[in-house]
């Protein structure tokens, strides 16, 4: 079965990323992102953003737990119809400015 992305309302608006800060691990996270979510074909005119978390920037890296740690503040995250801020995210790395295009980090709490 081919997943189908080309409008907004076909593809995730949010993405629970593990996000962890690394020069090595984000960039690659960000660009399996890119690939999968805004491939070719994802050219309507609906809004092209992605918001992008991680639950690492508020409790620090769990490593095997932060997988249920990321879905539980997804799950609280839909159930209260908002997305919280990174937690001290100044800026993108330079390996990841080119990758994210279409993905937003957000710095307030959005609905």
């Amino acid at each position: 079965m081919r997943l189908r992305l080309a409008k907004a309302a076909d593809r995730p608006q949010y993405y629970e990323a593990h996000g962890t800060g690394t020069l090595a691990g984000d960039p690659i996270e960000a660009e399996a992102i890119q690939a999968v979510i805004f491939r070719q074909g994802f050219d309507h005119a609906e809004d092209k953003t992605l918001l992008v978390g991680s639950i690492n920037t508020v409790i620090g890296h769990l490593k095997r737990i932060a997988v249920l740690a990321g879905m539980l503040k997804a799950s609280l995250a839909i159930q209260h119809s908002l997305v919280p801020p990174n937690l001290h995210f100044v800026q993108l790395g330079p390996k990841i400015k080119p990758l994210h295009g279409h993905m937003r980090v957000p710095k307030a709490e959005t609905s």
